[in-house]
């Protein structure tokens, strides 16, 4: 299986590289390439205010409770189909880390979901363009 679009960027790119195009490549052409892939610019970001709202920008996401519990917004899920964020919990308190679901969006069914509270708990969520699944 492969990701939308992945197979038309690659194709993309070899034609813009390769000794057949008539055309030099632009700085422009790669980075619109580039944007077709996904506009995650926040891959490995450190949270640890309550109430943050994440969107389609975070994929890696590192969770600091070291000074206290906190709730993080889960991105629309619609918005975000077919996609995976992942946490982790890199302190080693007991405080909780809770992933909320927004707009009556699930996390497994439930409204929230803690990320464990052990230092380098990991959960990994996809969207399934409904709601949140703990893959």
């Amino acid at each position: 299986m492969t990701a939308p679009g992945l197979v038309r960027t690659i194709s993309q790119l070899y034609d813009l590289f390769s000794d057949y195009n008539p055309y030099q490549a632009r700085a422009t052409d790669v980075r619109d390439l580039v944007a077709t892939v996904g506009t995650r610019t926040r891959l490995d970001t450190t949270v640890a205010d309550n109430g943050r709202n994440l969107d389609h920008a975070f994929g890696f996401v590192r969770c600091d409770a070291s000074g206290g519990a906190y709730t993080l917004n889960l991105p629309d899920a619609p918005s975000m189909q077919g996609l995976h964020i992942w946490f982790k919990k890199v302190d080693a308190s007991a405080n909780a880390v809770t992933l909320a679901g927004v707009n009556g969006q699930t996390v497994d069914g439930a409204a929230n979901m803690n990320l464990a509270a052990v230092q380098f708990g990991v959960l990994r969520l996809y969207s399934d363009g409904q709601n949140w699944e703990v893959v």
